[in-house]
């Protein structure tokens, strides 16, 4: 995610050889946010230690701020940022060779019937999830 005046707000996607070279902002340590993209950076043979971090945040809140005062450029998922997205605040882009996807899991109890407010919960949640990509919306923004 990077502030609409960035120097590549005309991209649609970045080597990850690119963002290296940037002032980076991080979640703090112990987040799922954090593990997941050092999880994939070493599935790529990176390590986020290659990275020039300028900050360590902690909340996705506050590295959107971050974000937002060119402190830093950061790796955010789209649905925290999407009304940035669509007002074009910020700008998304994927970076090449870098597979973000994570997983979730939806539980419940098999032996307790859901409430009315729980279906309908369940159903937005999976309806949400049908969402194959929910980043291309927003690349499907720029012709770059």
């Amino acid at each position: 995610i990077v502030p609409r005046d960035h120097k590549w707000n005309n991209r649609r996607s970045i080597d990850l050889n690119m963002l290296l070279r940037e002032r980076f902002i991080v979640r703090e340590s112990g987040s799922g946010t954090l593990k997941s993209i050092q999880h994939n950076l070493q599935k790529s043979g990176y390590a986020l230690e290659q990275f020039n971090i300028v900050s360590e945040l902690g909340s996705t809140e506050s590295v959107v701020q971050g974000i937002k005062n060119n402190i830093g450029l950061s790796i955010v998922s789209p649905i925290a940022v999407a009304d940035e997205l669509n007002t074009g605040t910020l700008k998304a882009l994927r970076i090449k060779g870098l597979n973000l996807r994570r997983h979730f899991y939806l539980t419940r109890h098999i032996h307790r019937s859901l409430s009315p407010p729980g279906q309908a919960f369940m159903a937005y949640l999976t309806k949400g999830m049908a969402d194959e990509n929910p980043l291309q919306k927003f690349m499907e923004k720029t012709d770059h």
